[in-house]
């Protein structure tokens, strides 16, 4: 029997599975349940029935809302987590339509005026080379070819580095969003935090609850109706911390939806 169980439980863990057999069963408010309460209840008197009856009805009205809470918190939780993956692309991806526009609009000016810039290269050589020989009248020719392309190549130079500015404006822009989205992302934290702890906490009171099921089960059979009631009791109260939990869960849940569209506003 105990090779079996380390098996189990080895198994288990292999295909990230909680041993669920080996902490009891999870509660079942099924009809055959519910009959044999009240085959074990009937000789404890009416208002003691009632009583029985009503808390295991309770219950299992719980569990079905422990079940919605569930559904409900998956659903939001997937929804954002999704999101918070599209944002995180996008943050990779931003700006970059407008910063490679700019950033060929800086390759196209240079090479707009590179052909000037040539020319302003070639005739100061060439007005160098005048100076030497002492050519006065090609020297005053190139003298004035090279005023007018140094105006010009100024000119050229100053929309090169309005285009430049442009440009590193633009990406400081980008850097700056990017560090402010991700500050805000960063508030996240806090909450996934608060809803570990919760599930932890839904965790503790599942498997107590496991425990407290097998003694009511166990109750059942001895008609022990002091146990079954204690056992009913108990099992009320840790549903209720659990119901309480998932309803924390799914109001963090909702503050992370609400950090994820305020960061995706900052995108825009």
């Amino acid at each position: 029997m105990k090779k079996f169980l380390i098996m189990l439980v080895t198994g288990c863990l292999l295909f990230g599975l909680p041993p669920v057999s080996i902490l009891g069963a999870s509660p079942e408010f099924t009809d055959s349940v519910k009959d044999q309460l009240k085959l074990a209840v009937e000789d404890a008197g009416a208002v003691r029935k009632n009583s029985l009856t009503k808390s295991y009805d309770s219950l299992s009205a719980m569990q079905k809302e422990h079940k919605t809470w569930e559904s409900k918190n998956t659903s939001l939780h997937n929804t954002n987590e999704a999101k918070l993956s599209s944002v995180k692309k996008k943050i990779t991806e931003l700006d970059s339509a407008k910063i490679r526009q700019l950033e060929q609009k800086v390759s196209t000016v240079k090479q707009k005026y590179q052909p000037l810039f040539d020319s302003s290269a070639l005739t100061n050589k060439q007005l160098a080379s005048a100076k030497k020989l002492k050519n006065k009248t090609l020297t005053k020719l190139l003298q004035t070819q090279a005023g007018g392309l140094k105006t010009a190549c100024t000119l050229a130079r100053q929309e090169i580095r309005t285009r430049e500015a442009e440009l590193k404006e633009a990406k400081a822009v980008r850097t700056r969003k990017s560090a402010e989205i991700r500050k805000i992302l960063g508030e996240i934290d806090t909450w996934k935090a608060k809803i570990k702890t919760e599930k932890s906490s839904i965790s503790a009171a599942n498997k107590s609850a496991a425990t407290e099921w097998s003694n009511f089960k166990a109750a059942l059979k001895k008609k022990d109706t002091d146990r079954i009631a204690g056992a009913l009791t108990r099992l009320d109260t840790l549903f209720s911390q659990g119901l309480k939990s998932r309803k924390n869960i799914n109001a963090y849940e909702v503050k992370i939806a609400e950090i994820l569209t305020k960061a995706e506003t900052k995108m825009k």
